[in-house]
């Protein structure tokens, strides 16, 4: 199973996506991203929350870079 994650699917006009094999894998990615393209420092829990509720699951599709 592979783990999906979109800026875009927060309602945000940004073109960031990342995919991993495992979901807590995908997290420092995100903060990286965060801090760097959204000026955050701190991911706060209700925002961790709406990051959770937009990753999805998905079969590993090759087409996609790692």
């Amino acid at each position: 199973m592979t783990y999906y994650f979109k800026c875009r699917d927060l309602g945000w006009d940004c073109s960031f996506e990342h995919h991993a094999e495992k979901r807590e894998d995908l997290y420092p990615r995100i903060r990286i991203h965060f801090h760097y393209a959204h000026a955050t420092n701190e991911i706060s829990d209700e925002m961790m929350k709406k990051i959770d509720s937009v990753i999805t699951e998905g079969e590993r599709r090759d087409d996609l870079p790692i």
